[in-house]
């Protein structure tokens, strides 16, 4: 398990600020001569939640034993219990004073939220949750019958004359909580202090969510309401390190976000609301071709490849699972282990072989997936494994996990989404 700096800022140091208001929009401050829209950029690191210690955190290894050791365990329920909690944190601190927290950066959700301190349903963690009572920067949306609330996917009804959100998870969790608008800090690369006033962000009073590192999650998809859309920097673009790293990825803003390469066209909005609403604020391109080891799967041309980095896993229609796990264990001289779709290491000396995975966008762009990022490393009870980062489920569409990002960069901008494999 990798250490967090919890970053708390100093009232008392002096910074020249400067900035810069758009109607309708958080404004932004910083310790340099930035400005809110799409000439303001910005950086922050990122860092995956166990860093190279994820193979061997005692944690992670009970589990695995635990699941491992129950003869019926299916290799859906092993993966939701072991491997989901594989994920990328961002520090920030939220209200005056502030409060520092980590949270799950998600490109597949749209809203920031994180964990208040009355929630009586969370679990436990180490941190204190943010109180309201405690910020002076806080300011609260009313509703009532007159005045309705923003026009947000997340927004259910009114709560206590407050707009009140819902929001659930691939995995089936969910938040639920008030939108209030408050200060949002971030430190970027350079050192240098990011406040954001007047943010619409979520205060989780009722979460299923667990992870004791994270209080919350940071979405940034398509929508609205998302940090992207609220900031209005017009692209950014994501590098997210390999597991083995203890070195910080990080998300760029503005005009600082790489976008390297060829810019493949998204799936507009409009299409995917028709086809597949609940991806239609999403990330999305159209997949032309998929093959495994250099052998090609048909079916799966014209399939949506939605890219996710709040989700460990990737995630392939149940039609063309098994025809894939075939292709990979065909590629693979190991023993299988019972249910849970792992490779056993008999000699460590022993090079790992198997096949790698291609997947063909538009505009000609074909994308490698190696078998680093297929597998996770795991040290089972003094035996090594390799396990499967994918799953089966009954949609049409494929989730594209953060297991299979590692370094890789992927820039958004507008319409177009550019993806560079390189050293994160």
């Amino acid at each position: 398990m990798f250490f967090f700096v919890w970053i708390s800022l100093n009232a008392n140091e002096c910074y020249s600020t400067k900035s810069f208001v758009t109607r309708n929009r958080p404004v932004v401050t910083s310790t340099n001569e930035s400005t809110i829209g799409r000439n303001m950029g910005f950086s922050i690191n990122i860092v995956n939640q166990y860093g190279s210690k994820l193979s061997h955190d005692p944690r992670i290894n009970l589990k695995m034993n635990h699941w491992i050791q129950q003869r019926n365990v299916n290799q859906k329920t092993f993966f939701e219990n072991v491997f989901y909690g594989d994920i990328y944190l961002a520090a920030i601190t939220v209200g005056v004073p502030p409060f520092s927290y980590m949270v799950i950066i998600d490109t597949g959700s749209s809203l920031f939220w994180v964990q208040d301190v009355t929630c009586k349903s969370c679990l436990n963690y180490d941190i204190p949750g943010y109180n309201s009572k405690e910020s002076s920067s806080l300011s609260k949306i009313k509703c009532n019958r007159v005045f309705g609330c923003p026009e947000r996917e997340f927004l259910t009804d009114c709560l206590r004359n407050e707009c009140a959100y819902e929001i659930s998870y691939l995995n089936n969790k969910s938040s639920k909580g008030y939108l209030r608008r408050e200060t949002l800090e971030f430190i970027t690369t350079e050192r240098e202090i990011m406040s954001i006033k007047d943010l619409e962000m979520g205060f989780g009073i009722e979460t299923t969510v667990r992870n004791k590192e994270a209080v919350g999650f940071l979405g940034l998809s398509r929508h609205e309401g998302s940090l992207i859309q609220q900031l209005n920097v017009g692209r950014f673009s994501f590098c997210l390190p390999g597991r083995a790293s203890d070195q910080p990825g990080v998300l760029k803003f503005g005009p600082d976000a790489d976008t390297i390469g060829i810019g493949i066209p998204m799936i507009n909005h409009q299409e995917l609301l028709r086809d597949h609403p609940n991806l239609s604020n999403l990330y999305s391109l159209w997949l032309q071709g998929f093959s495994v080891g250099g052998q090609k799967i048909q079916g799966m041309e014209g399939m949506v490849v939605t890219f996710d980095t709040g989700s460990t896993l990737t995630w392939v229609p149940h039609r063309f699972f098994g025809v894939i796990l075939d292709k990979i264990n065909r590629h693979i001289s190991l023993q299988v282990m019972h249910g849970a779709y792992c490779h056993i290491i008999n000699n460590p000396n022993d090079p790992i072989l198997g096949p790698w995975i291609k997947w063909e966008f538009e505009k000609g762009f074909e994308l490698i997936t190696h078998l680093n990022s297929m597998f996770i490393f795991f040290l089972l009870n003094f035996t090594e494994a390799y396990c499967l980062n994918m799953l089966n489920y009954s949609s049409d569409t494929i989730i594209f996990g953060n297991s299979f990002m590692n370094n890789i960069n992927f820039g958004i901008d507008e319409d177009e989404m550019f993806i560079h494999p390189q050293s994160c």
